[in-house]
């Protein structure tokens, strides 16, 4: 059984808040009806609306292109009212049009995914205590927007 230890807990806390308040937010949204919810080289993509007869298909591509591809139909979640599925295998900080098509009826939107690189805004050295050991390390950093705290052990210089 895999036991996280609290430091790589506290990294993995810092990197989601990063990534969950940097720049760009975590959600691209076409309407309330359809939106992706990106990372690195993937595309989560939502469409409520009711079940359609032949399914809901999905075609992609990289933004100011023309060739699109096909992407695995999407499945439909009848509690939720919902279609839902992935486009992956892409490219970090791309912007994509996606086209999602049932009974006929088409909605596009665009959608980016998330860029390996953000910004560091400040580093704050801690000396290991146990009481920090319980808590999370990422915050904002002031003074610059969509900047994440990045923890380290040592000294501040």
């Amino acid at each position: 059984m895999f036991t996280m230890s609290h430091r790589v807990r506290a990294v993995l806390i810092s990197i989601a808040a990063c990534m969950l308040f940097t720049a760009g937010g975590v959600l691209r949204a076409a309407g309330p009806e359809a939106w992706a919810v990106p990372t690195f080289e993937s595309l989560g993509l939502y469409y409520n609306r009711a079940m359609a007869s032949r399914g809901c298909q999905v075609r992609y591509r990289p933004a100011n292109t023309t060739q699109w591809r096909e992407g695995y139909p999407l499945v439909y979640d009848p509690r939720e009212r919902q279609y839902r599925g992935s486009l992956v295998g892409l490219k970090p900080d791309t912007l994509y049009d996606i086209r999602l098509e049932a009974d006929g009826a088409p909605i596009e939107f665009q959608a980016r995914t998330r860029s390996e690189e953000f910004p560091i805004g400040k580093t704050t050295f801690c000396r290991e205590a146990p009481r920090m050991r319980r808590s999370p390390f990422a915050r904002a950093a002031r003074g610059k927007r969509g900047a994440c705290s990045l923890p380290r052990r040592g000294r501040s210089m």
